[in-house]
């Protein structure tokens, strides 16, 4: 998604475009990716003008809650899914869409539910949950993941602090890298501006994480969101994520 899919994006709206640059805003798995492309095609640098990364991933040592959980499983369940012949979850199917949007109206008395499963994934802060949205984000998704997606995340979780190259085992990595071992992504090779905004409650992109982040990136600024419940999905859906982020966000974009 790093190596392949961003750059044909970013080529196509700069081509749409006729810009010679752009800004780059990202969540989650969207800073992996930009990490992602600058370390493997550092060309792509003068393409991007500044970037926001919002949670960013790169490294998952302080990771908890469900995600650290199932990580620790994460060889297990690779392997069932690859002797059940399973390639991809939460697809956006007819079923889940059903149980997604049964479960999760506003009136159903499971509706409860639907927000604690949320919050278990990436931190706590019911104060900032709009539940007028439940309903609105059950209907909109999950959009699927694949498995071998999931894996990596799940590799880069127990694998000593690295971010590391997706690792195939000893045989298959030698074929591929030259080496018994991933190779680690080089960002040393990310030139670009980087704003790092991270949440204080954010059980998938920890503190320290992102702090560790931030020492291996030439032009980076850190900073927290002021309010020390912000978890991971709140920089989507907070009440008050305006107030909180992005108008500060936009502002640190548009001076550069």
């Amino acid at each position: 998604m790093g190596y392949y899919d961003l750059p044909a994006v970013i080529d196509f709206i700069l081509g749409a475009t006729e810009s010679k640059n752009l800004a780059y805003v990202g969540h989650s798995q969207g800073t992996t990716e930009l990490l992602t492309l600058l370390a493997t095609r550092p060309e792509y640098n003068e393409k991007i003008r500044v970037a926001a990364l919002m949670a960013p991933v790169a490294f998952l040592d302080r990771t908890k809650g469900t995600v650290r959980i199932l990580a620790a499983f994460n060889g297990l369940l690779s392997r069932i899914a690859k002797l059940l012949g399973i390639y991809k979850v939460l697809t956006n199917s007819y079923w889940i869409h059903f149980v997604d949007t049964t479960l999760c109206e506003k009136t159903a008395p499971t509706i409860l539910l639907c927000e604690n499963f949320l919050f278990a994934l990436s931190g706590f802060d019911r104060q900032q949950f709009n539940m007028s949205l439940l309903p609105l984000i059950a209907d909109q998704g999950p959009s699927g993941a694949s498995i071998k997606q999931l894996e990596h995340f799940g590799q880069l979780s127990n694998n000593g602090g690295k971010f590391t190259m997706f690792d195939y085992g000893r045989r298959s990595n030698m074929q591929r890298y030259g080496t018994p071992h991933p190779p680690e992504y080089k960002l040393s090779n990310v030139k670009v501006p980087v704003h790092l905004h991270y949440g204080l409650n954010d059980w998938i992109s920890g503190v320290q994480d992102v702090t560790k982040l931030s020492r291996l990136l030439s032009n980076c600024t850190v900073k927290p969101v002021p309010y020390p419940k912000f978890m991971h999905l709140d920089f989507l859906w907070a009440k008050d994520v305006d107030k909180l982020l992005y108008r500060d966000m936009i502002s640190m974009i548009g001076d550069r």
